[in-house]
């Protein structure tokens, strides 16, 4: 792969995994909009706390949640439950005890949404491909949401249910990032994919490659015809059979061993470029 054609491919890929990065904060964003009254019991202590003073008598600051950064609730969140301790002291003494939401649903809150906290960042990369993460980004969100385990308090439970909904809604995977993980070696078997899905996608690649044709490389391999009038064929001309098949390169990668999911993506596709002409382009 030449240094222009992987400038092409990491634009490509920037503006690919930058919609969706875009879509997960919008999700997230969606998300957090729901009127959860825990949130704002959450949201209003930490302004009265900075409106009465109170964050003076505190060694831990409390973070505020700002209207343009979606993840600075889990950051008030966070800061809340560190400084718990010191605002039950400071609140019994103010006789203000009723403003401390419940410590428990807080965490629970906090822990909901903090493991969706690095997913931007991690389609956000600038020196290396992403797209390929979108879809395992996207189902272990959808996993999470749907599996963390269910809480004690219905509108907790409620929140829960919510996110799931608008982050199925927001993000809409495509071809090109199913097509993607199948060209990331270490999960080119798509076991985390419906086999729908992993039939169409080594169908997709195979007729792509296909309409590439032959490296010139594989072609300079090739005898050359005869200068002059067309000869006619025998029945014994093999030529036929020793045509370049990108279905059988593909089918080569499908049965190479999977690499170490810490394997450089770039890297695999130089080193096996010749290996692998059609699909390393």
């Amino acid at each position: 792969m030449s240094a222009e054609g992987m400038e092409q491919d990491l634009e490509r890929d920037e503006a690919e995994r930058g919609s969706l990065a875009d879509g997960e904060n919008s999700a997230a964003e969606s998300e957090t909009d729901n009127d959860n009254p825990d949130r704002n019991e959450v949201k209003s202590l930490v302004d009265h706390c900075k409106r009465a003073a109170i964050v003076k008598h505190l060694k831990t600051t409390l973070k505020q949640e700002s209207e343009t950064r979606w993840h600075s609730m889990i950051d008030m969140l966070a800061s809340v439950l560190s400084a718990y301790d010191e605002l039950v002291v400071v609140l019994l003494e103010r006789e203000e005890a009723d403003l401390l939401p419940d410590r428990e649903r807080i965490q629970e809150m906090h822990d909901l949404f903090a493991a969706v906290e690095p997913a931007p960042e991690i389609l956000s990369a600038s020196k290396k491909p992403t797209i390929h993460l979108v879809i395992p980004v996207y189902h272990n969100l959808i996993q999470h949401f749907e599996h963390i385990h269910p809480s004690d308090h219905d509108d907790i439970r409620a929140l829960q249910v919510h996110a799931l909904n608008v982050f199925k809604a927001e993000l809409q995977p495509d071809d090109i990032h199913k097509a993607a993980v199948f060209l990331n070696p270490s999960m080119k078997h798509m076991s985390f994919l419906p086999e729908s899905d992993r039939v169409k996608v080594v169908a997709t690649v195979m007729e792509h490659v296909q309409q590439i044709g032959v490296p010139h490389y594989e072609r300079a391999l090739m005898p050359s015809s005869d200068i002059g009038a067309p000869k006619p064929k025998s029945i014994f001309d093999f030529s036929n059979l020793c045509k370049f098949s990108n279905e059988n390169e593909v089918e080569k990668y499908i049965r190479m061993r999977n690499p170490p999911a810490t394997q450089d993506l770039l890297a695999f596709w130089q080193q096996n470029e010749k290996e692998l002409p059609c699909l390393s382009l």
